[in-house]
């Protein structure tokens, strides 16, 4: 490929294959990494998705690259350009230099200053929801190349953006924006006369499965709901009808089962990010979740509250049952909104019983 690339006509594929070994050649993977060589591909590739001496040649102009010289010299200069000087580059220096423990990792409590460093302003909401996002993992930490690759995908569709605040700005705000437009398309087909088969098919199966922790944890959530609430409910999970179905009322309350099961891990992933790291809280544990929520409030009398068991420390079931209490109350499915409510509540204690 290396050899005859000036002699290729603009629209030749490259294949993926004889690329990545160049690219692999010229900066080997590093600690089973094979993610660079993708990075650089899906960077140079064109909007069908296949490499062409057109679309390589086209990326080296839109960064303001060299496009003389040897394929292998092109790929060269290029990786240089990805590793050292490209925003996203940029981006990772800063977070290394701002990172307090240099584990290479950023924590829930760092992210507000390194999107400051990089004059991104957010609220916490914002920053907590765009945070759950990133942490692919539910480390309860944030790594650098989960961050990298959130910012690449964005700046793949934007290569003309070289400033690292400008990317991350972009990409923070299309990301929300996406979430907004999200909530906003809520809606749903049911109608008032289809709810009386909805609270039919759950309490046809309100027994099953006792045992289960999660359909304990659904009829929590759904305990004392009546046929004005199911509207509600509905278009909050945004609940649809299979008018083909005949057992259409079970498969709606399957799929808000599963919406409700899917709150309680994003609950658990909030007790990883705040935590102990044993997947309980301790009253340090809250503590700093009450300060990243902005709250005045007493860290022991909110954590006495939630520690029903008086067991020394909250174990998920402490924190998600009154949670999807407050869910229901709310009207809300934000973990970030739920859990500011029920702690800033000062009847926390009426809330949990």
């Amino acid at each position: 490929m290396a050899k005859n690339f000036q002699t290729l006509e603009l629209d030749a594929e490259i294949p993926m294959e004889e690329f990545t070994q160049l690219v692999e050649k010229i900066r080997p993977p590093v600690d089973d990494e094979d993610t660079f060589s993708t990075r650089v591909y899906s960077m140079t590739q064109s909007d069908e998705g296949l490499l062409t001496k057109k679309s390589f040649t086209d990326c080296m102009k839109d960064l303001k690259l060299t496009t003389e010289g040897t394929m292998e010299e092109k790929v060269g200069a290029l990786i240089k350009y990805l590793e050292h000087e490209s925003p996203t580059a940029r981006i990772k220096q800063m977070i290394e230099e701002t990172d307090k423990d240099s584990d290479g990792e950023i924590s829930l409590y760092e992210m507000p200053g390194v999107l400051s460093l990089l004059k991104f302003n957010g609220s916490r909401e914002d920053i907590f929801e765009v945070f759950q996002s990133l942490d692919e993992d539910s480390s309860g930490k944030v790594s650098l190349l989960e961050l990298q690759t959130f910012l690449w995908d964005h700046w793949v569709e934007n290569k003309s953006t070289t400033e690292p605040s400008e990317l991350l700005k972009d990409s923070f705000s299309a990301f929300l924006k996406m979430k907004e437009d999200e909530k906003e398309e809520k809606e749903t087909n049911l109608t008032s006369d289809d709810f009386p088969a909805i609270k039919a098919a759950f309490e046809k199966c309100f027994d099953r499965n006792k045992e289960d922790q999660n359909w304990q944890y659904f009829q929590t959530y759904v305990k004392g709901w009546d046929p004005k609430w199911i509207a509600k409910v509905c278009e909050l999970w945004e609940l649809e009808k299979d008018e083909d179905e005949d057992d259409w009322a079970t498969d709606v309350v399957d799929e808000l089962e599963s919406s409700v099961i899917d709150l309680v891990e994003k609950v658990e992933h909030t007790m990883d990010i705040f935590g102990e790291g044993n997947g309980t809280l301790s009253v340090k544990s809250v503590a700093k979740m009450i300060e990243f929520l902005g709250l005045a409030k007493s860290a022991e009398d909110v954590f006495n509250s939630l520690d029903t068991d008086k067991s020394g420390q909250i174990e998920l079931n402490e924190l998600a049952n009154p949670i999807l209490k407050c869910a229901r109350e709310q009207q809300v499915n934000s973990v970030f909104k739920i859990v500011r409510a029920l702690l800033d509540d000062a009847s926390v204690p009426n809330v949990v019983g």
